[in-house]
């Protein structure tokens, strides 16, 4: 009975730590931010939007940190002043942006990645921004752009990220942690019978 004891502990112990490694995911604060870089913004008539694999690369960033409430209306702020900076600019795209209205976008930009200790930089001559971690590496980096709402792009695959994505090692170690505990209790009520 002790083994059998033993074994229900161990699987209870698998399970919970293999539930909790798949539960890091996204939390309230960091879905409020996805979900304002997600709204779009009517820049000369047009709603544009950001890119769905440029909110693809902010999701699994934040599927490695754990973004506070404080942090996320931070963010969120600055976010609707950019919104606002942009429909008022006059453009149809970043790219119609005069050279200040850019460095302007810039600096909210900026200062979004400084509330996250991240740091950001612009190469002029590839037009590529690329924003850093607190570590150093590049967590983003790619040329800022707009797309029309509603419109697809030949390269927006959707990741999917998260738990949903693969239940096949919560399955595994669950059906070997069932063989397991069954196999103990046969072996157990068949010696407690040759026993007697």
């Amino acid at each position: 009975m002790k083994k059998l004891s033993a074994m229900l502990v161990a699987f209870i112990l698998v399970a919970a730590t293999a539930f909790t490694a798949f539960a890091a995911g996204i939390n309230d604060s960091e879905q409020a931010v996805l979900n304002e870089l997600k709204t779009s913004v009517k820049m000369n008539g047009s709603e544009m939007v950001i890119p769905s694999e440029f909110v693809n690369q902010a999701e699994n960033y934040f599927n490695t940190i754990d973004m506070t409430a404080d942090e996320s209306s931070q963010i969120v702020a600055i976010l609707k002043k950019g919104e606002s900076f942009l429909e008022n600019s006059g453009a149809s795209n970043i790219a119609d942006l005069t050279f200040a209205q850019k460095q302007t976008l810039l600096s909210y930009g900026k200062e979004v990645v400084g509330v996250l200790d991240m740091t950001m930089s612009y190469d002029t001559s590839s037009k590529k921004l690329t924003i850093y971690g607190k570590d150093g590496k590049v967590a983003f980096s790619a040329v800022p752009t707009l797309t029309k709402a509603g419109s697809v792009q030949d390269n927006s695959v959707i990741k999917t990220t998260g738990a949903e994505a693969d239940f096949s090692g919560i399955i595994a170690v669950s059906a070997v942690a069932f063989v397991m505990v069954a196999g103990g209790a046969f072996y157990l009520a068949k010696s407690k019978k040759e026993r007697a």
